[in-house]
């Protein structure tokens, strides 16, 4: 009869596990954990998101159009999308997301913590260009 140590099966409450279904199970569940981190980290740059399209957004155009004179395109663009910027924006992050969570179920599991960067870098063009029409006014004023 072998010994206990050299079974390739060990027992738990359900009956005889392998080693290895014992070890993807703690994958899975330390992946779901990472998955539910790197979701909670990114919810507040997809809110955002919204605050921005509902709130400064109207706030812009206002602005600008007190100011008078030519916007540049893609901030006229923006301006005109209004609140549907945000809706726009919070879908790219969920599919942003959710890119990164299928190549990291696939690859590494830090591919989790990408999107962070991706929308931070979608957030920080989204100020450049609501700020792009400010940028020419300062250069006339001396």
């Amino acid at each position: 009869m072998p010994a206990e140590s050299e079974s390739p099966t060990s027992a738990n409450e359900i009956g005889p596990v392998t080693v290895n279904e014992e070890s993807l199970g703690a994958d899975a569940k330390r992946f779901r954990i990472v998955a539910i981190i790197a979701a909670v980290l990114l919810a507040p740059q997809a809110i955002s998101h919204l605050i921005i399209s509902f709130t400064v957004l109207p706030t812009f155009k206002q602005m600008f159009a007190d100011m008078g004179g030519e916007l540049p395109a893609i901030t006229q663009v923006l301006l005109t999308l209004g609140p549907a910027t945000g809706v726009l924006l919070v879908g790219i992050d969920v599919l942003i997301f959710w890119a990164c969570y299928r190549l990291a179920r696939k690859y590494w599991i830090g591919l989790l913590f990408a999107p962070l960067f991706a929308v931070g870098t979608l957030t920080a063009l989204l100020v450049q260009v609501m700020y792009l029409p400010l940028f020419s006014i300062i250069t006339l004023v001396e």
